[in-house]
């Protein structure tokens, strides 16, 4: 028997290091779990494992041969991709995204089922316009404080702020109270945002709007 043989002799024939069942067991399922089907190695050396081990190791659990020869056929193309319905794998092409399986499922080459029933390029400059304008409320709304040089972020309310540091200071000049006066700039600093606020959210307001429209 081909599996008892194997079983009494579990070690790598290149570098001669043996290793119980349970332990090579193990090893290969998660291995393969965590996608590395295509690059099954001993554990001991950077040889391939053989195929006697591996088969030895499937034998035992059909569900992970199942497993292993399913991410073995995702790796033979990057372009094959799974259907989210039915997990029929199958070859796509990604300067054509809009994809549909033989079950009628249709999905996106790059994003599966994140934006059902809309293109593409549509979705791609939705997500371009949310880091947009993500980065600008963190940039508005975030400022380090000028005792303690902590990130701070402010949500609401007036300019006095007080950090858990006990530094009180202006949220627009971040000038400390120490004479009771603002910074010359105080104005400049207050105007700058609300300048750039409306330059930079604009465009995406007016995308917003083209896009409910159907412009």
């Amino acid at each position: 028997d081909t599996s008892q043989d194997v079983s009494a002799n579990l070690g790598c024939p290149h570098c001669s290091i043996s290793c119980c069942e349970r332990c090579l067991t193990t090893f290969v399922r998660t291995e393969i779990m965590n996608g590395n089907s295509a690059r099954l190695r001993c554990m001991h050396c950077t040889h391939k494992l053989s195929d006697s081990i591996l088969n030895f190791c499937l034998d035992k659990d059909p569900e992970l041969r199942q497993k292993y020869h399913y991410f073995r056929k995702t790796c033979e193309d990057v372009h094959n991709r799974e259907c989210p319905k039915c997990l029929n794998i199958f070859v796509g092409n990604p300067s054509k995204p809009d994809m549909k399986c033989s079950c009628g499922h249709q999905f996106c080459y790059h994003h599966q089922d994140a934006h059902t029933g809309k293109p593409c390029g549509n979705f791609g400059k939705e997500q371009l316009h949310s880091r947009m304008a993500s980065s600008m409320r963190k940039w508005m709304n975030t400022k380090k404080c000028p005792g303690c040089r902590v990130p701070v972020e402010k949500n609401g309310g007036c300019p006095h702020m007080k950090c858990k540091c006990g530094v009180d200071y202006c949220w627009f000049c971040l000038r400390k109270p120490g004479n009771g006066m603002h910074s010359p700039l105080h104005a400049v600093y207050k105007n700058k945002l609300l300048v750039t606020a409306g330059v930079v959210f604009s465009p995406l307001i007016i995308a917003a709007g083209a896009t409910a429209l159907g412009v």
